[in-house]
């Protein structure tokens, strides 16, 4: 006996046993390319997504840079209470940080006032409500424009970043 008694059935495939499909089930069946149609889909959405991440972070960073501006203000003031003039806070203001930062209108020098409930008002008596007497503050505020790279962002995010600092120095 010969081993052709024995014979497995062949699977064949081709054209013969395919059945015949019209052409647009062949390009709707072919999935290659998928990953790329479906990325530049989403592309776009991520990518204001990461702008709108990077403007979050410059404002952030912004407001940390007036921040400390206003600060170094305030310390000029304590370094030198005699030589306190506007322009001596502005130029610490200007100096403190990288960015294109200014004082703003409301920073001056010699401002006798109370601290009441945890806020400065101005007086010009001799006691405050507590009691005690006024003291001479200085109130500096700084300010600088912030440019979101996103346009939409500015319906979100403030275009002029501002930063107050009181200091008591006598």
């Amino acid at each position: 006996m010969s081993g052709d008694s024995k014979k497995s059935p062949r699977l064949t495939t081709g054209a013969a046993f395919t059945r015949a499909r019209p052409l647009g089930w062949a390009i709707l069946a072919d999935q290659r390319g998928v990953a790329a149609i479906e990325l530049a889909m989403l592309a776009p959405t991520l990518l204001f997504l990461l702008m709108g991440i990077y403007d979050v972070g410059q404002m952030t960073y912004t407001a940390m840079q007036v921040r400390a501006a206003a600060h170094a203000g305030a310390q000029y003031v304590y370094a030198n209470p005699q030589a306190c003039t506007t322009s001596g806070i502005s130029a610490a203001v200007v100096a403190a940080t990288p960015l294109a930062v200014s004082t703003n209108s409301t920073t001056s020098c010699a401002v006798t006032a109370c601290v009441t409930n945890n806020v400065l008002v101005t007086t010009s008596g001799t006691t405050c409500p507590s009691g005690d007497p006024p003291g001479t503050y200085a109130q500096i505020s700084a300010k600088a424009a912030f440019t979101p790279v996103a346009p939409w962002s500015t319906l979100v995010l403030p275009t002029t970043i501002t930063a107050t600092s009181e200091i008591r120095y006598q």
